[in-house]
């Protein structure tokens, strides 16, 4: 029976412990830290993402980077394997030191998640551990566009939008709006200026609606797109208010203007397509006889034609 010494006991532990921490490896990024590390990138910027090895014993270190789009992307696999930069990606990429990767010039798609890998490989074991970069590559929207009634007419009382849109930019773009080149609050309650113009803003969706419109809400209006990489802004427009009696006086003058086109055209085809009343008259009159009346009793006379184009001074009595 072996009988083993608490001293032996002690010492055996001892070296298991060490064995252990000796032969583990730790991966170490940027700002020493460990684990994730988020970092937001210029667009077209060269960046660099360190991965090292800490608290590892001599050996033979190999290195893999692998990328996916988000946590939920199944990613497209390792592009670079025991420090071997795939020859897809080296147009792309290159490696310093042995394990910091390079990228190039990041662009619109290269925003995601990319994983380092350490292993440590000796005459023992080999131990391995990772570190993730949150990489989001950053650039201003582009130049935001505005949409608002066709006519440019905001109608009194009602409820109405207005919005700012852009179709890039990374982070989300916010809004701000602008009337008169005077930033507006998010909520005209909020301002003693503002009080009676009875409007509202959401920064993050940019769409400006007017409450209740009303003669104060008339003027010129742009928006402004941001992120933390720039902004960008709107073309200006000018919208006014239009009152309902004032479009219903519109409205008639309009309609009395077509009635009284409409009754001349009316008029004027007729006239085109009858006869004169007075040539018909004396068409009518043409070989028609007169009855003359003196003193000796009623006389037939013969009236002579009449030609049409020209109306006769005096009649001719046979």
């Amino acid at each position: 029976m072996v009988i083993v010494s608490s001293t032996q006991m002690v010492i055996f532990f001892s070296w298991f412990f060490l064995a252990e921490n000796v032969f583990c490896i730790q991966v170490v990024l940027e700002g020493q830290k460990t684990g994730t590390v988020k970092k937001k990138v210029f667009l077209g910027a060269q960046t660099q993402l360190a991965c090292s090895a800490w608290n590892t014993v001599p050996g033979k270190i190999t290195v893999i980077w692998t990328y996916k789009k988000s946590e939920k992307d199944e990613g497209v696999g390792a592009f670079i394997v025991e420090n071997y930069v795939n020859k897809e990606y080296q147009k792309y990429f290159y490696m310093k030191d042995s394990t910091t990767l390079i990228i190039k010039k990041p662009g619109e798609n290269d925003s995601g998640i990319y994983t380092c890998i350490l292993e440590n490989w000796n005459d023992m074991q080999s131990t391995n551990d990772r570190g993730y970069y949150n990489l989001l590559v950053i650039y201003p929207p582009t130049k935001p566009y505005c949409r608002y009634p066709n006519d440019r007419y905001l109608r009194n009382g009602h409820h109405q939008k207005v919005s700012c849109v852009t179709d890039a930019g990374a982070p989300q773009p916010l809004y701000k709006w602008y009337k008169d080149n005077d930033l507006m609050p998010t909520n005209s309650l909020v301002s003693p200026k503002y009080k009676d113009f009875h409007f509202e803003y959401d920064e993050r969706t940019g769409v400006l609606e007017f409450t209740s419109a009303n003669d104060n809400n008339a003027g010129v209006y742009h928006c402004m797109a941001y992120n933390d990489a720039g902004s960008n802004r709107s073309m200006p427009f000018k919208l006014r208010v239009l009152h309902t009696d004032v479009g219903q006086i519109v409205g008639i003058t309009t309609a009395s203007i077509s009635v009284f086109v409409l009754v001349g055209v009316i008029a004027v085809c007729r006239r085109r397509a009858c006869p004169n009343d007075e040539d018909e008259m004396q068409s009518s009159n043409e070989g028609a006889n007169d009855i003359v009346l003196d003193g000796s009793g009623p006389q037939i006379v013969k009236s002579l034609p009449v030609p049409m184009s020209k109306r006769p001074k005096s009649s001719i009595i046979i």
